[in-house]
Order: C-alpha cells, then sequence, then structure tokens
C-alpha cells in the first residue's frame, strides 16, 4: 500500500508535469491535470479515472516522471 504523505512528494514539480503527462497520455485533458492545492489528492482521481489506472499506478507514474532527489 503507498503511503499517503501529506506533502505528497511524488507530485514533483508540477510546473512541467502535466505537458509530459498530456504528451505520454494523450487523452489527458487539461481539467484533469490542473492542480488546485486544496483538492491534491482529487488530481489522482481524475487522472485515474481517465487512463483507467488506481490510484496507486497512478502515483507510480508520477513518481517515474519526478526526478530524484538529491
Amino acid at each position: 500500500m503507498i503511503n499517503n504523505r501529506n506533502n505528497m512528494d511524488y507530485m514533483g514539480n508540477w510546473d512541467w508535469q502535466p505537458r509530459i503527462l498530456k504528451q505520454q497520455y494523450g487523452q489527458l485533458t487539461l481539467s484533469d491535470v490542473t492542480f488546485r492545492a486544496d483538492l491534491k489528492s482529487d488530481i489522482i482521481t481524475r487522472i485515474g479515472l481517465r487512463l483507467q489506472k488506481s490510484r496507486s499506478q497512478v502515483i507510480s507514474i508520477l513518481r517515474k516522471l519526478s526526478p530524484p532527489r538529491t
């Protein structure tokens, strides 16, 4: 089970991740990848529904997009 951390560090730098997600998954819309601080977990749900992926699968996708922390 994925640890649901409050800081959600798997979100990485959300300035560029939406573009990469939309390139890799053409079915995603701007609405799917729009981040709202008050609805952090909602974006995982929206992406998961659009891609037909589980929450843990979406988090895994986001972690792969995030550069490793040094």
